[in-house]
């Protein structure tokens, strides 16, 4: 009697696993040096504020709410559980939060990637990528709650995993989001939050201000800061931007379904401002790029034959020398960022 083994299941497990080990590992390697950097006379900084906390919870007895404002929840969540474990090390603390941060976002894009290798490389030349474990921790933990949630999902009918994307997402308010698969009213939860959040927004700052002052504001703002290191070009943003919305339907049923939440997260910025259309939604939506640019990649690939290998490895190697470059001509902020 043969016994019938399934070979791709085992090359996928085997796959699964590498991916996994080396996620851990660079994981790993980027805390460390996010843990060993100086947070002095930084700006746009985040962890001064956060050692400064820290350095009142381990004290114990003490009212430290007020040092962070009450306004990051996930940073929050962390800082409690690291206080049970009752360390008095901020060198730790940052590395566990880093580690937090970081290996969900690299899981989602490696794992996802149809090209690891050049999703990785595209994270690594922009800047925005190092902000997420070393500066902007709030931003950071805001799009690892996001991509923890994609990844519970991922399984699920696209359709269904857009009705959880849409729900309004400002900074930490994703963490929310983790509780909707143990919530029986599902529909009724998301909208709940949907129509509240539509509302609050609505109520406070009305559309028509986003089109006479906000977003031309916007547009302006990247025209007078696309040059230097501070604040790269978002060129490259728009026009994977233009080929998502152009291949919508082309990848609506593909395994990387969910990069297509770029696009309803991109419009509902423009109309209630929930993440922000310029810099933030930039930086929120860079891990869906990253896992988007392979894919398009093969797909422009296949229009040409016999040749379709050929063109998909000279694209990739062509776009790896423009990676390298931009990582060149951001090299001084993300050394900033490190250091």
């Amino acid at each position: 009697m043969k016994v019938l083994i399934n070979t791709s299941a085992i090359e996928f497990r085997k796959n699964s696993i590498l991916i996994f080990s080396i996620t851990i590992i660079i994981s790993i390697v980027l805390s460390l040096i996010s843990s060993n950097r100086s947070d002095v006379n930084k700006d746009r900084n985040d962890t001064a504020v956060y050692s400064e906390h820290f350095s009142c919870l381990v004290k114990k007895g003490e009212d430290c709410s007020s040092i962070v404002g009450g306004l990051d929840y996930g940073y929050g969540i962390v800082a409690s559980i690291s206080e049970k474990f009752s360390f008095h090390s901020f060198f730790i603390f940052k590395f566990f939060v880093s580690f937090v941060i970081l290996f969900p976002i690299l899981y989602l894009v490696l794992s996802k990637s149809i090209n690891p290798v050049l999703s990785f490389a595209f994270l690594l030349s922009d800047y925005r990528f190092y902000e997420y474990f070393s500066n902007v921790l709030r931003h950071g933990l805001a799009l690892s709650f996001f991509c923890i949630l994609i990844l519970f999902f991922s399984r699920y009918n696209w359709k269904y995993l857009l009705a959880f994307i849409i729900v309004p997402l400002t900074h930490l308010s994703t963490s929310v989001l983790l509780l909707i698969p143990f919530t029986k009213l599902r529909t009724v939860f998301i909208f709940v939050l949907l129509s509240g959040s539509i509302f609050g927004i609505y109520f406070f700052a009305p559309i028509g201000e986003y089109f006479s002052g906000y977003l031309p504001g916007k547009i302006q703002y990247y025209i007078d800061h696309s040059e230097g290191f501070k604040f790269a070009s978002p060129i490259q943003y728009t026009t994977m931007f233009l080929l998502t919305v152009l291949l919508y339907r082309s990848f609506d049923k593909s395994k990387i379904f969910f990069a297509n939440a770029v696009v309803i997260l991109f419009l509902l910025s423009i109309c209630f401002n929930t993440i922000g259309m310029g810099y933030r939604f930039i930086s929120f939506s860079l891990p869906f790029y990253a896992i988007l640019i392979p894919s398009v990649l093969n797909l422009f690939s296949k229009y040409f034959g016999k040749f379709e290998n050929q063109f998909y490895v000279t694209s990739s190697s062509v776009l790896s020398i423009v990676f390298m470059l931009l990582f060149i001509r951001n090299y001084d902020f993300i050394y900033l960022h490190l250091s």
